[in-house]
């Protein structure tokens, strides 16, 4: 006895079978409209998923042109801690952090970062004038300025002796008060402590190779090295110092040797090139200076961030916005053309069959009275020409007049 389930399995198989056999028998019997209905849902998917990728590529491809073609100021995000209240090893651990909490993974970036250190007393020199001079870490010595003498100071260098750190010394400075590699003097980094600045090198400001933007431009001597009548720093009145500076060393020694930082400038350059658009969504909204500040934490008594990416994200957006809306109304007209297309052409077959059958007999007439197939084909073609010219010439004025703003303006 076959059980309920195995006959429901069976009956069902057999349900299938049958089903399969007469489809291949009404294929082969007539597949020519199977065959096209085929055709054209073939044509139709293609269509619209060309559409959708369409849509999805000229945001890609046009946020990457926008993006690869921003300004350096754009480009640029500026964090700069005023008094950190950390090492700079610290500080810069937070921001890179911060920084890249904020872009998501939207864009790689490459860092360069300049630390400034506070005026502090020299009373080594044997001047008319109080001396002063600071320090300054850029991550990058040797891109600044052009070595005299020396070897620049190297990072881990730092430590090896306390209250010691090596610096780079300019020549104005080291002509005015007989410097030279291997000489030291004591500089105050704070109310009661003070730091030992071991000649290491003797250097020249390369103020005209550096971009404006650059540490020189910045510089609180502008890379003269060696100024008199120097405004002292932090006074309401006129007193005048011989500023020295700035004093180049690695910003690990400026940590070792406890030296108190006036501003810590860190500055990211940011690379779109293999940008997904999708990572993009509230990279403006997390570079907005409270968000960055916050997140920073308590690393500086202020923290200030300058950046034109969020601006431009704006501008790209809106005209991503518009590249789509465009995108999509070209596809919804031309998806109204092909169905407007399709009908005209299935009304026009229809009355074709329609004209042609109405032919009919006037052709079975004209055959029983002598007239040839060659005949007959060429009045067909005389009508078929009439219809033609007629529907051309009529078409497009009828078109014009149902609305008369289409119709090409006359030359100024």
């Amino acid at each position: 006895m076959v059980s309920p389930a195995l006959g429901a399995e069976r009956g069902l198989q057999g349900m299938r079978a049958w089903a399969l056999t007469v489809v291949a028998r009404r294929l082969r019997l007539g597949w020519g409209l199977p065959a096209v209905v085929t055709v054209i849902a073939v044509l139709s998917c293609t269509l619209l998923s060309a559409l959708v990728l369409m849509v999805q590529n000229a945001g890609q491809v046009g946020v990457r042109a926008s993006l690869a073609g921003l300004s350096e100021a754009d480009s640029r995000i500026s964090v700069n801690l005023d008094r950190p209240s950390v090492t700079l090893a610290e500080a810069r651990a937070a921001v890179d952090g911060s920084v890249q909490a904020a872009l998501n993974g939207a864009a790689t970036s490459s860092r360069s970062a300049v630390a400034v250190s506070d005026f502090g007393a020299v009373t080594a020199f044997d001047s008319d004038l109080p001396a002063y001079a600071y320090f300054t870490a850029p991550d990058e010595l040797g891109s600044v300025a052009t070595l005299v003498s020396g070897a620049w100071p190297v990072p881990g260098a730092a430590g090896a002796r306390t209250g010691h750190l090596d610096a780079a010394v300019p020549e104005q400075a080291a002509a005015q008060h007989g410097l030279a590699v291997g000489s030291s003097f004591a500089v105050r980094t704070g109310s009661t402590s003070s730091a030992t600045a071991d000649v290491v090198a003797i250097y020249r400001a390369d103020t005209i190779a550096d971009p404006a933007a650059g540490l020189w431009a910045t510089d609180a001597l502008q890379g003269a090295g060696d100024v008199r009548d120097f405004p002292r720093p932090d006074v309401t009145f006129f007193d005048p110092i011989e500023a020295i500076g700035p004093l180049l060393a690695t910003p690990d020694a400026l940590d070792a040797a406890r030296v108190t930082v006036r501003s810590f400038a860190l500055t990211y350059r940011l690379d779109f090139s293999n940008t997904d658009t999708s990572l993009l969504t509230g990279v403006s909204d997390r570079l907005a200076d409270s968000d960055l500040t916050t997140a920073i934490g308590d690393s500086a008594a202020q923290v200030s961030v300058e950046t034109g990416l969020p601006a431009a994200l704006g501008q790209i957006s809106t005209a991503l916005t518009v590249t789509r809306s465009t995108v999509v109304i070209m596809a919804v007209l031309l998806t109204l053309l092909a169905i407007a297309a399709i009908a005209a052409i299935a009304a026009l077959g229809q009355a074709a069959r329609l004209f042609a059958a109405s032919r009919v007999e006037d052709g079975v007439l004209a055959r029983a009275r002598g007239a040839s197939a060659c005949q007959l084909f060429s009045v067909a073609s005389v009508e078929a020409a009439l219809i033609g010219v007629l529907s051309a010439f009529a078409g497009p004025i009828l078109a014009f007049l149902r609305d008369p703003r289409v119709w090409p303006s006359a030359p100024v």
